[in-house]
């Protein structure tokens, strides 16, 4: 699906780079638009217009990709020759360059002359492009003539992946026979991929609640699950009560487990916030609330929500009176690793008298991804002195001869992590301990490393 989702994000921000360019091939703004709705479709202007034909925008971007070529008199080959750069991987064009690209070559898709297009087909397939692309352009083709592209379909041995991405496609159009034809593929035991039941999922949501759970329980079990979240994304605003009404019935019966639900809120929470606290206030305060309130806080950090989810975490240690510390030691690991300024507001919650000490994050290190993460957990804890024994015992346990602890930490992570621990702003004792554990472990990763600047020897 997520090819999928790329390719109309590309598109559209393709559309929005033909209408840029249209500026410098039209008059004024209003009877750009006109140009465009009746160019897109080989039109011509209404009359009045001094019979003249207005290059479109489309137009405009694909005599750019043909160099005055017509597209009615384009072989295979000669298409081929078209995009063949459009072909090669795009990740590291400028955005620009790159959606301009992938606009130009469904422009191109759009219009071709099918038997061309099917030749085109064949011409790629031969000379290979990866999958995804393939995939892309054959939904192309099945979105103009379903049969011809199936057609085409059936000689490749990639069918499976052909069919599924094009049903998926179809279901932003036709959810409905999207349903049916991929209801075929469950039945055929074809290999039809989770993305494509995921899209048709979320194209039958799009009709509403009760059309969504008719093709819910025409599927077969297990499926429910990973096709409730998108489909949240989809219902209509009107029937999502109707929608979260059904979830919970089924929930209550044991038809579903639960965990649909909180999938469910997790997409609700950004864009339907009113919702996911609507659900919130239905539950008792407890443990069973705090827990569903520090689920969303994962989703609101990644949107970047932080005030929003400050505040959820607020509320959930709060239904946690008397239980705090067990419940923000159980929760900001996670936080850490994704959100630390958000982690160091959850421990400043913690009732005086209950700071974290040493021994409670003696285990929270991972030094894989981070190589610095022991300064992020020192900073959680409350006392100097508590802060600079965690590190020594931390730095005392790299590059011990028998442990692989941090033997992937290199001279730059020394240099980082020394650099950090000065913001701890550590005196007297407590400094020094710690600056003396880091120094020799930077001397035992230098053994056993050398000491050029990836931590191997220099030459």
């Amino acid at each position: 699906m997520k090819a999928h989702l790329l390719f109309g994000a590309t598109l559209l921000a393709g559309i929005a780079i033909g209408f840029l360019l249209d500026r410098g091939h039209e008059g004024p703004r209003g009877q750009d638009a006109v140009a465009e709705r009746n160019g897109a479709a080989g039109g011509r202007l209404p009359a009045g217009r001094s019979g003249q034909r207005a290059e479109s925008a489309s137009d405009a971007v694909l005599a750019g990709l043909l160099k005055g070529r017509s597209v009615a008199d384009l072989s295979a080959e000669e298409a081929y020759q078209a995009i063949a750069l459009h072909l090669q991987p795009q990740w590291n064009k400028d955005p620009l360059e790159r959606s301009r690209n992938s606009y130009q070559l469904h422009l191109l898709l759009s219009r071709l002359p099918l038997p061309v297009l099917d030749g085109l087909l064949d011409k790629v397939h031969e000379i290979g492009v990866p999958q995804a692309t393939l995939d892309d352009m054959f939904t192309a083709y099945s979105m103009r003539d379903w049969d011809k592209a199936m057609a085409w379909a059936e000689r490749q041995p990639e069918l499976a992946s052909l069919r599924g991405s094009a049903i998926a496609r179809l279901a932003d159009t036709d959810p409905a026979r999207a349903a049916d034809l991929y209801g075929q593929e469950v039945m055929n035991g074809r290999d039809r991929g989770f993305d494509v039941g995921v899209s048709v999922a979320a194209g039958m949501a799009s009709q509403g609640s009760a059309a969504f759970f008719k093709f819910v329980d025409s599927m077969p079990s297990g499926s429910a699950r990973y096709m409730m979240s998108e489909a949240s994304r989809q219902i209509p605003p009107e029937q999502i009560p109707a929608f979260l009404d059904e979830v919970k019935r089924r929930t209550d019966a044991g038809i579903l487990d639960g965990s649909e639900m909180r999938d469910i809120m997790r997409n609700l929470v950004t864009s339907r916030p009113e919702v996911a606290s609507q659900w919130l206030d239905s539950k008792e305060p407890g443990p069973e609330c705090s827990k569903s309130m520090m689920d969303l806080v994962g989703t609101l950090t990644s949107h970047g929500k932080n005030a929003e989810a400050e505040k959820l975490i607020r509320e959930a240690v709060a239904g946690m009176a008397g239980n705090e510390k067990e419940f923000i030691t159980g929760n900001v690991t996670t936080l850490l690793v994704r959100n630390p300024d958000l982690a160091e507001k959850m421990i400043a919650l913690l009732p005086a008298g209950q700071e974290l000490t040493r021994e409670d994050v003696q285990n929270w290190g991972s030094y894989f991804y981070k190589g610095d993460r022991m300064i992020d957990v020192a900073n959680l804890i409350h006392s100097p002195t508590g802060k600079a024994g965690y590190l020594t015992d931390t730095f005392n346990s790299l590059y011990q001869p028998g442990s692989k602890e941090g033997h992937h930490l290199n001279a730059r992570n020394f240099d980082v992590i020394a650099h950090r621990l000065d913001s701890l702003a550590l005196s007297g004792e407590d400094a020094a301990q710690a600056r003396a554990a880091l120094a020799a472990a930077r001397a035992r990763m230098l053994e056993q490393k050398g000491n050029g600047p990836d931590g191997k020897a220099a030459e």
